[in-house]
């Protein structure tokens, strides 16, 4: 009788710990398709950039497509994408691109940088100012940024302000404070 009654509390202890492990199962199960799915997006971004370094753009963007598919927030797919789009002329898909990266990583400086650059481009200047100024906030000492900037004060005539650019750039490099410096005194 003793052995029986052990048995049957063996048995509901096995069911009851069973029962229990379901749960956890189930939350590895989910954790493991989440690694997995970081992994396939983190796949996804390496061959966008194997395929972007190869000038192999139309690739890369579908790569980088998956890759935000699988991880929406992943705030450098978008950003990839955006210059894989600018090097394919598609302009206002990459000003989306860049945006993306943007909401989803607000101080992403180069991110705000590459969308003044897509300003630019599309004629929209005042867009590139603030977007490069933005990128300046961010990282005050980001060369480019400063350069691309004094340019566009050029093209807007604002001689002024594109020096002002020139002063900051001979203090953070001065191969492009001297092409700026060419630029206003050409």
């Amino acid at each position: 009788m003793f052995f029986q009654i052990l048995k049957e509390r063996c048995v509901l202890l096995v069911l009851f710990l069973m029962i229990c492990s379901i749960p956890s199962l189930a939350l590895a199960d989910v954790d493991k398709s989440v690694k997995k799915d970081v992994k396939d997006a983190e796949h996804y971004f390496n061959l966008g950039v194997a395929n972007g370094n190869s000038g192999k753009y139309h690739e890369a963007v579908d790569a980088y497509k998956q890759a935000v598919r699988i991880k929406p927030d992943f705030a450098a797919a978008h950003y990839n994408l955006g210059h894989a789009y600018r090097k394919l002329g598609k302009n206002q898909e990459a000003l989306g691109a860049f945006k993306q990266a943007i909401r989803i990583k607000p101080d992403f400086a180069s991110a705000h940088e590459n969308l003044g650059a897509t300003y630019l481009v599309l004629g929209k200047k005042q867009q590139a100012i603030d977007a490069y100024k933005e990128s300046i906030r961010i990282k005050p000492d980001l060369a480019s940024a400063h350069f691309s900037l004094g340019v566009t004060y050029l093209i807007i005539k604002d001689k002024g302000s594109a020096r002002d650019q020139y002063e900051i750039l001979k203090d953070l490099d001065k191969e492009k404070a001297n092409k700026l410096f060419k630029l206003i005194n050409h």
